[in-house]
């Protein structure tokens, strides 16, 4: 079984982080502030908005679809915009934590490969290794995710991919949670991805949109250790 951490170290017992940031130990003895959505600063105080948000490799933001049980789940609309300055990095886990076999659908970045992984359930999985390399110099590229039943189609600015399961399920089932970036403080990339991906995402993610609706992330309730995007 799996055990979530939640001591609290003893570098944050006095920490100064505010405006509902987390602290967390560092290796000179110190704490660091992981800042919550629109804050920044040693000590987040400094308010900013996060229009386009930039994610330094310990970033996460989530979204929590509330209309998720009124979705038809037989259908997936996903879309965003992104850069990145490494060569490998999560861009989206949609899918619970702390499951071993759940489905899930992520999007990653392998060796500048768009990589997407999907389960329905049991054998009804199936992967996409797109063949274009991505620069990390900071291009912009413009994804797009679009499921009907067991028939996936994936655009990378405008070029087409196509996946398909086998298997008896339709329904993509993950209670509507969206992890962009990473996942909270103590979480392993890797572990939680299934061994898909290793590393937190280091760039920048915009024009979020999920099964219709523009998401804004100055509205969205939990995320860390984000700023606004300066790459134009």
């Amino acid at each position: 079984f799996r055990v979530k951490m939640c001591e609290v170290h003893t570098q944050c017992w006095h920490h100064n982080c505010i405006h509902g940031s987390s602290c967390i130990p560092n290796a000179d003895g110190g704490h660091q502030c992981l800042c919550a959505i629109g804050w920044q600063g040693d000590q987040c105080e400094r308010g900013v908005n996060v229009s386009s948000a930039y994610f330094m490799g310990a970033s996460y933001l989530l979204y929590q679809d509330i209309s998720y049980r009124h979705l038809d789940l037989t259908k997936t609309s996903i879309s965003f915009a992104f850069p990145s300055k490494e060569k490998s990095g999560l861009l989206l886990w949609n899918g619970k934590i702390y499951s071993d076999d759940g489905d899930y659908l992520g999007i990653g970045l392998s060796n500048n490969h768009l990589h997407l992984v999907w389960n329905l359930g049991w054998l009804s999985r199936s992967e996409i290794m797109t063949d274009r390399i991505l620069s990390e110099k900071g291009s912009w590229h413009h994804v797009s995710i679009e499921r009907d039943n067991k028939i996936l189609k994936l655009f990378i600015d405008g070029e087409k991919y196509t996946s398909v399961v086998s298997g008896d399920f339709y329904e993509l089932n993950t209670d509507g949670v969206y992890y962009f970036g990473g996942f909270p403080y103590g979480l392993d990339t890797e572990e939680e991805t299934l061994g898909y991906f290793s590393d937190s995402f280091v760039g920048c993610i915009k024009d979020l949109s999920i099964s219709g609706r523009n998401i804004n992330i100055m509205d969205l309730k939990e995320g860390k250790n984000l700023e606004p995007c300066s790459i134009s």
